[in-house]
């Protein structure tokens, strides 16, 4: 029987399977090289859907464990382990890899080699930062595409900045008294924000994509019983927003520009709503004679998703700087795939990303998610002896 650890591995390792699907197929044109059908490249495409999986399930998760914690009377003395633990899970591998961009970009350049895909990155206090979400909002396209993936890595550090207190200080019926409002009110603000800016401001903003992070905090924030009613919920939320979707697409194939409008009112609702099925339908519970996982070659794209799952963050954060350094290594140019051999290369680099994310997370990620976690906990023995607090509801 599964767990639920391991379902929402498989949620996570669909994510990132489809974020890199996207990346492969669009960026890179696999998509056009291999001949895929108009309809296809179009349902593909929407793989950067697999963001507001990996944003949902952040909410999930973090809220869940900052009301054990609450749950256990740390209160306020909570807050401190969980950036530290939030900390070494994150900065690590992104410090990494933005050295090797930034180290890249200093060789080209020292040797007078274009390489588009680090030429065009943020200055470096950018990144170090956590801002070039913004800083990409004032552009039209992406930029960098070496780094550009960590735009959603500047969403959810933004947002682990206001959990704490939007879980510790806040209770349940709060969290649905304003939940839910936002989620009506936030299509409203992405048009907004779409009139006076850009899609790219909308597409990059905490603000603008937080459907899946409030999705996530009520999910967390629910008892057990009343998750049906939120799997109805989320589920009507989905329906209407694919109605929308499919309005905007049905007038934009007309060429009436209302269509790219209602598109941008809906599609994030979508993809919240999506999330927060995705997220009840990996943590409902089981029943006790559920069916036993399947065995053998069954099994096989089961355990690929876990594993991508386990290891979605590595995934995620190297599969464009792989595929980029091995284009530029081979062809002195950007990852685009044209013919036969450029095709063989990105597969190549498909396999190096598996290879240096699984030697990095056992090198770099485990050990110090372990060593982030023991001084967590820690820190929290010295704060329950100094400020010991009662437990709250």
């Amino acid at each position: 029987m599964q767990s639920k650890s391991q379902s929402l591995d498989i949620v996570r390792g669909f994510a990132v399977a489809a974020v890199i699907t996207n990346h492969y197929g669009l960026v890179f044109g696999l998509f056009k090289f291999l001949g895929f059908p108009a309809f296809l490249r179009v349902a593909l495409s929407y793989g950067w859907m697999g963001v507001d999986l990996f944003f949902g399930l952040s909410a999930y998760l973090l809220t869940g464990s900052l009301l054990a914690a609450k749950a256990r009377g740390e209160g306020a003395n909570a807050i401190l382990p969980f950036f530290v633990r939030r900390a070494f899970r994150i900065l690590p591998l992104y410090t990494f890899v933005v050295a090797v961009a930034f180290a890249f970009k200093s060789f080209t350049q020292a040797r007078g080699v274009p390489a588009p895909s680090v030429d065009t990155m943020a200055p470096l206090p950018v990144y170090l930062t956590f801002v070039q979400n913004f800083w990409q909002s004032g552009f039209s396209n992406w930029r960098g595409h070496f780094l550009s993936p960590t735009w959603s890595l500047a969403v959810e550090q933004q947002f682990y900045l206001l959990l704490p207190a939007l879980v510790l200080f806040t209770t349940k019926d709060s969290a649905r008294r304003f939940g839910f409002p936002l989620l009506f009110m936030l299509p409203a603000l992405r048009v907004l924000v779409f009139a006076a800016y850009n899609d790219m401001t909308v597409y990059t903003n905490l603000a603008t994509r937080a459907d899946p992070f409030i999705w996530g905090v009520i999910i967390a924030r629910a008892a057990r019983e009343e998750r049906p009613r939120l799997a109805l919920l989320a589920g009507a939320a989905a329906a209407a927003a694919l109605a929308v979707v499919i309005a905007g697409a049905v007038l934009t194939h007309y060429g009436n520009d209302y269509g790219y409008v209602l598109n941008q009112l809906a599609i994030y609702s979508l993809t919240g709503a999506g999330a927060a099925l995705a997220l009840l339908f990996a943590t409902r519970e089981r029943a006790a004679k559920a069916t036993p996982a399947s065995s053998g070659l069954a099994a096989i794209p089961r355990r690929v998703l876990q594993w991508c799952g386990e290891r979605c963050y590595g995934l995620y954060l190297l599969q464009m700087p792989v595929a980029e350094l091995v284009f530029q290594y081979a062809r002195a140019g950007v990852a685009s795939v044209h013919t036969g051999s450029d095709f063989i290369l990105l597969c190549a680099a498909l396999v190096l990303t598996a290879a240096a994310t699984e030697i990095l997370y056992v090198t770099i990620e485990a050990p110090l998610i372990r060593t982030g976690g023991a001084l967590a906990a820690q820190l929290v023995r010295r704060g329950a002896s100094i400020v010991p607090h009662r437990a709250g509801s």
